[in-house]
């Protein structure tokens, strides 16, 4: 009897432990995107370009995110219900760093998109409206390879409002 009690014991505890190594730790990894009240706006497109567009001369990265893809902006035909965010860093290229100064930003929905024009967006973050401006900014580029981007970005507004959002993956340079 205690030696079929002890084969029970051993049989369950290589049960538990087969079971609990059979089991994966589901991570999810985040979506391309930010969330604006509540909704889910996600980011199809990424643009980077040097803000500078007089002469050679290196400035301030400008990023811009779309929620709609690189051919549907390139298309010229009109689009609605397209959500912008638009920032820049202080460097001259991009580097893995944290940036806790961003000062030139705009975040706009519900835009329309026509001939690469951008128009009639709802305004919820805007450097220049006091309204609008954040009182704390933060830009993460995690990981910089090639045409290929990770980075985190946290926008609160002076009211409190938090625009966060993250990006992985392919970005188009533009000039």
């Amino acid at each position: 009897m205690k030696r079929l009690k002890i084969k029970f014991c051993l049989l369950t505890l290589m049960v538990i432990v087969l079971s609990s190594c059979a089991k994966k730790e589901s991570i999810t990894e985040p979506k391309n995107g930010m969330t604006i009240n509540g909704a889910f706006h996600p980011f199809e497109t990424l643009w980077i370009h040097d803000e500078n567009m007089d002469n050679n001369v290196a400035s301030d990265i400008g990023f811009r995110f779309f929620n709609i893809s690189d051919s549907e902006i390139q298309s010229g035909l009109e689009k609605t219900g397209v959500t912008q965010l638009y920032f820049d860093i202080l460097d001259t290229s991009l580097k893995q760093k944290m940036y806790s100064e961003v000062l030139d930003y705009k975040l706009e929905v519900n835009g329309k998109l026509e001939n690469l024009k951008y128009t009639n967006g709802t305004v919820l973050l805007f450097d220049e409206d006091l309204k609008l401006h954040a009182s704390s900014t933060t830009v993460s580029i995690e990981k910089i390879s090639g045409d290929q981007i990770e980075l985190n970005f946290s926008f609160v507004r002076k009211d409190g409002q938090t625009y966060s959002g993250y990006y992985k993956g392919k970005f188009v340079k533009r000039d």
